[in-house]
């Protein structure tokens, strides 16, 4: 992107130093030094964790960092961790650097660290220093490298300005976190005290508990794709649960032939014998059927237990499970253990005598994760509001107001609910969803939501395409979003909120709980589909299944491939996966 200021090389403006090598005879106390696992994903130095050594014959006067440095890691096993940044903020003691770093110190009076901090975080600053600009990341950094990398030089008071909008963002971001880990720690303490008995709600307290054991909730089955059915391939993770094996790997991973696989339904348990062990295991609950590997353990739950099932996915999580995962788990070597099923049925524990206990005890874990999700769809949006700012403020694609506070806009509830949409939704190959996406996200809003919109949408050649969404876009860009009428093709053209529109729909959304929860259920109905082409997907087979109410699944198929000769691209199990997610959110069942 094409700026307005002007350019000059890093060496014109800093001094580079090497950190200190040092031998592990100096560990021990003295001074803090920062390595390179203190790089992981902060911004600024954790001072209070950092390590000590002992300074006696290693560290000069010139080792010692002083506030508005800024550290890179030089080399790393991890080439990831190559070229990223910290800036030495709020120092109050004696903290030096070590050899895998380098650190810049600026001695022109032009810059303000703060702002550069920034800028080197940036995807154009990570493309630079990439190797030979070939996209690879780069295995080493060194000091020229650095001296000759071309940075932007505005002026300082719009540096000022930038670093002042971008901080802002990292605060909210950092206080998300802190409440995100204080509910997260909150529920485990729940959940250690309601699933052993330890804390009892009002009514229940002289009720027993009995001692029972698994085989009286499951029992083991294998069933295999035996007819060769075309069933979403599923992979069980200890991160995502027993999900879509492109929700994992972007991909499918899964052979052609899945007739050895086992078929696998919504409900059943599912776990990894070899890593049971790290609590790889959940529930099915993402489609209704699917296939899976054989060599995972598959599982039914006897409804006859009259036991109530949600119960036992947060007891399968508990400190008590996850320490019989590693006591069931056989082998030698620490990380390739099995855990066979007849072990993991044997498993015994204290459980509630009624179940209207085990639903109120299920229904407060229940609503703990819901506080917790909706705090995790909160810093998602503000990481990505941050990354587009990022990408427009420091590139000087969008100009900050020197001379006057930014005026927050005035918006209708249309133009509030689309901005927060873009906002909050997470495209996988972009920093902001493409003009494809927010049409077909504004049609899920509209069809599925009840969201205060009123397009018509007919059948485009990309999917339901609506021209008074588009001009509605156009008409708002320059004033509340960029990217709209840029030159771009249709599905590569990136539409970002400006920072102003963005501050006057977190305010909407504060007064309008309801705009929240709806812009929510778009971003579930989407999920795993975040990209131009599976957005274009799961929006056509949403069209053709809400014209023909109640159809077969080879009719929707017919449909989609009916639709025009594009259309035909899309295979009969990438459907049939489209179809399968949006069924369970009640559509067209």
């Amino acid at each position: 992107m094409t700026s307005q200021w002007p350019k000059t090389k890093l060496v014109n403006l800093a001094e580079f130093r090497n950190g200190i090598n040092y031998s592990r005879q100096n560990a021990g106390t003295g001074i803090k030094v920062v390595g390179v696992s203190d790089f992981q994903n902060f911004t600024v130095p954790q001072y209070e964790t950092l390590s000590q050594i002992n300074p006696e014959g290693v560290v000069a006067d010139e080792d010692y960092l002083r506030e508005g440095d800024i550290l890179f890691v030089r080399s790393n096993g991890n080439k990831k961790l190559v070229g990223r940044n910290l800036l030495i903020k709020n120092i109050s003691e004696d903290v030096t650097f070590s050899g895998f770093t380098i650190r810049l110190r600026f001695f022109s009076d032009e810059v303000l660290p703060s702002f550069y901090a920034y800028l080197f975080q940036s995807p154009i600053i990570r493309q630079a220093l990439s190797h030979k600009g070939s996209g690879t990341n780069i295995s080493n950094l060194n000091q020229q490298i650095l001296k000759n990398l071309e940075v932007f030089l505005p002026p300082l008071d719009e540096q000022r300005k930038i670093a002042e909008i971008l901080s802002t963002w990292d605060e909210a971001i950092r206080l998300t976190q802190e409440l995100i880990a204080a509910k997260e720690q909150r529920k485990k303490g729940l959940m250690q005290r309601l699933l052993t008995g330890q804390m009892r709600f009002d009514g229940f307290g002289k009720r027993p508990w009995r001692k029972a054991r698994l085989s009286e909730f499951f029992h083991e089955f294998s069933k295999k794709n035996i007819h060769s059915e075309e069933l979403t391939a599923m992979s069980c993770s200890k991160i995502y649960g027993i999900v879509p094996q492109t929700v994992v790997f972007d991909k499918r991973v899964a052979s052609k032939d899945t007739t050895r696989y086992k078929v696998i339904e919504r409900g059943d348990l599912v776990y990894d014998p070899m890593l049971l062990w790290d609590a790889s295991i959940g529930f099915v609950d993402t489609v209704d059927r699917g296939v899976i590997s054989p060599a995972y353990n598959t599982f039914k739950f006897d409804d006859a237990s009259n036991a109530e099932k949600g119960y036992f996915k947060y007891l399968f999580k508990s400190y008590q499970f996850r320490h019989y995962y590693k006591v069931i788990s056989q082998g030698t070597n620490i990380r390739r253990r099995k855990a066979p099923a007849e072990a993991f049925l044997g498993l015994t524990f204290l459980f509630p005598t009624a179940r209207e206990e085990q639903r109120k005890i299920t229904a407060t874990l229940q609503a703990s994760d819901h506080e917790i999700q909706l705090l995790q769809q909160k810093l998602a949006a503000l990481q990505q509001q941050k990354k587009g700012l990022m990408q427009r403020l420091l590139t000087g694609q969008v100009r900050v107001p020197l001379d006057k506070p930014v005026p927050i806009p005035t918006l209708t509830s249309s133009q509030a609910f689309i901005i927060g949409l873009i906002g909050m939704y997470q495209p996988r190959k972009h920093d902001y969803p493409t003009s494809k996406e927010v049409q077909k996200l504004v049609y899920f809003a509209q069809k599925e939501t009840g969201a205060p919109l009123d397009h018509d949408f007919f059948d485009w050649d990309y999917g339901p395409f609506s021209k008074t969404l588009q001009e509605q876009l156009s008409a708002m860009d320059g004033s509340l979003l960029s990217g709209v009428n840029a030159g771009e093709r249709h599905e590569r053209k990136e539409i970002a909120p400006l920072p102003e529109a963005v501050a006057a729909a977190q305010a909407y959304f504060a007064q309008h709980p309801a705009a929240q929860t709806q812009v929510d259920r778009v971003l579930k109905l989407v999920k795993g589909f975040e990209t131009p082409r599976r957005i274009e997907l799961l929006a056509t087979v949403h069209r053709v299944m809400v014209t023909k109410p109640q159809a077969a699944f080879d009719d929707i198929v017919r449909g989609v491939h009916q639709w025009n000769p594009h259309k035909q691209s899309f295979r009969k199990n990438q459907i049939r996966e489209a179809w399968n997610h949006l069924r369970q959110f009640g559509i067209d069942t």
